[in-house]
């Protein structure tokens, strides 16, 4: 007696990635403007949306900073500086969980900084569409 047995194996479930959301987390930091030896402070409203891929160690998504006035010292005197900061590209990065619990990420935001005023006492100067970095 023969038995001839026919159909296909299916292959076990792949298991989907872990997958956190982040709705506009609150970013914190600062910018360093190395000619001048000074750190600029991020606004409070600045957020962050995106998701991070806990399988994959990954995390992406968009960088949200309002404009916002600052001061700087130029040549030891306050300036006043109006600032704009704006992505170029997607916010990237990677992510490892700790034996502690917490998570290590190293994350890049290119973005353009434009000023769009400076204001020196009583002095106000528009900073033009070409300064920016």
């Amino acid at each position: 007696m023969a038995v001839l047995l026919a159909g296909t194996a299916a292959a076990p479930a792949a298991q989907a990635d872990t997958i956190i959301p982040f709705t506009d987390w609150h970013v914190g930091g600062s910018l360093g403007v190395k000619k001048l030896h000074q750190r600029i402070q991020l606004p409070a409203a600045s957020r962050f949306n995106g998701n991070a891929n806990l399988t994959q160690g990954t995390i992406s998504g968009s960088t949200t900073i309002p404009d916002f006035t600052t001061t700087v010292r130029v040549l030891v005197v306050p300036t006043e500086v109006a600032l704009s900061v704006r992505e170029v590209a997607p916010t990237t990065g990677t992510l490892s969980l700790n034996p502690d619990g917490t998570v290590t990420t190293d994350v890049t935001v290119k973005s353009d900084l434009r000023i769009r005023r400076l204001r020196l006492g009583l002095l106000s100067v528009p900073a033009g569409a070409n300064c920016h970095t």
